[in-house]
Formats: C-alpha cells, structure tokens, sequence
C-alpha cells in the first residue's frame, strides 16, 4: 500500500478479510500464532519472529529487482557456471536463531504462497506428481500454466485479470519452465539416445587432436 498511492483501501480490506477467510495458509498462520503463545506461556519463553521472504541465491545483484517503474515485465538472469539457470526460493528466517529454511520453486506450496490472490483457498500449485485424466502421464508445468491461463467462456478466471501481476505469474512461469526443460536434459542424457551421435564424437575427438585442441563436454539437446 506505501509503495502505491492509487491503490483503494476499501477494495484491499475486502480482499484481506476474503483471505482470511478462505485461504488454508492464513489459518495455519492464525492458529501458529495461537501454538505459539501457548507454548511461551507454558515455558516462559520469548516469542520467535519468522519472516517469509522471497530471495535469489547469494551473489545475484538485488538492484535488479527494485520496485517496478514501468508497465513492462521482464525476467534477466544470469547463468550459472554450469549454464544452467539460477534458482530462485521462498525463504523463510528465524530471526532469533537467523537460520534460513529455503523452500524450492518445485514445492506445490511455492505458487500459492506467492500469489494469493490467483490461489485465495490456498488450492497447491503445479508438482511433478500431476496425472492427466486421460492417461497415465504426469502433467508438465507448462501444460499446468497453460491451463491456469485458459479463456473459458462464463467462468471467472482471476489470473486473467491480474494486469502487471499476471505478467510476472506468466514471465515467472516461462522462466520455471526452461529450467525444468534444461534439467530434463541434464538428467537423461541416456534418454535422449546419446549413443546415436557416437560418430559425431568420434570426429570431434580426432579435428581435436589434429589442431592440438580439446573436446568440451557433450551435452544432447532434445
């Protein structure tokens, strides 16, 4: 509310007070509080402050995710040492303790957590463990957002009229799924049938030791 003035007051109680009502994570949280103190209250201790907080892994430059300015949105990343997109995570700090609990993008909890307002009962996000109706195929996370994002005629769909917070959902989305696509890679080599392009290597290894050069390490892209 501080960082927009245009935003109606009226209008984020309501939305607050729905929360409250609906959203399991919410409760939870109610009834945490109430755990708590009855466990100070028996042992005579001080209360934990937790903090939910949304971070990148150490070394990425946080400038770089300043409030927004303009009425684009964009993910910018830099690749790893590996190639391989930086993860993001849910974070969750113990001040007392200052302990961090990092919570994975793959967790079901992670989209919920984040967008309450696209999940207001606190309903799980994609998982790996989704099966279609239709067959015994587990239902990827693009198939899972392209649901989410469909136009269905006389349904409410509260994605759809997210503006800018349906634009991070859709860029943040995109971004999960090339990591898992660069990850799919990753783990199935042997899959993706590396032993057809054997006589690929095979010159690859001889023009190397020609040139007194070296060969980098193979990697098959579907």
């Amino acid at each position: 509310m501080h960082n927009n003035s245009n935003s109606d007051y009226e209008l984020s109680v309501i939305l607050d007070t729905i929360i409250r009502e609906n959203n399991v994570f919410a409760q939870s949280f109610v009834m945490m509080k109430q755990e708590l103190n009855d466990q100070m209250e028996l042992n005579n201790t001080a209360e934990p402050e937790l903090n939910l907080m949304f971070t990148l892994k150490p070394g990425v430059d946080e400038r770089r995710y300043n409030f927004q300015r303009t009425n684009e949105v964009a993910a910018v990343f830099s690749t790893t040492a590996d190639g391989e997109i930086p993860e993001s995570y849910v974070t969750i700090r113990n001040k007392r303790t200052k302990t961090l609990q990092y919570v994975s993008t793959m967790d079901p909890n992670v989209e919920p957590w984040i967008y309450p307002l696209f999940y207001p009962y606190g309903t799980r996000g994609w998982h790996s463990e989704i099966i279609r109706t239709d067959s015994d195929k587990r239902v990827t996370r693009m198939a899972y957002t392209k649901h989410k994002i469909a136009i269905r005629m006389n349904e409410f769909n509260p994605i759809l009229l997210g503006r800018r917070l349906f634009q991070q959902f859709v860029v943040d989305s995109y971004v999960k799924i090339e990591k898992d696509r660069i990850q799919f890679c990753k783990d199935n080599q042997k899959r993706l049938k590396a032993d057809t392009y054997q006589g690929l290597q095979d010159y690859m290894k001889n023009t190397a030791r020609a040139i007194n050069g070296q060969v980098g390490k193979t990697i098959i892209l579907p």
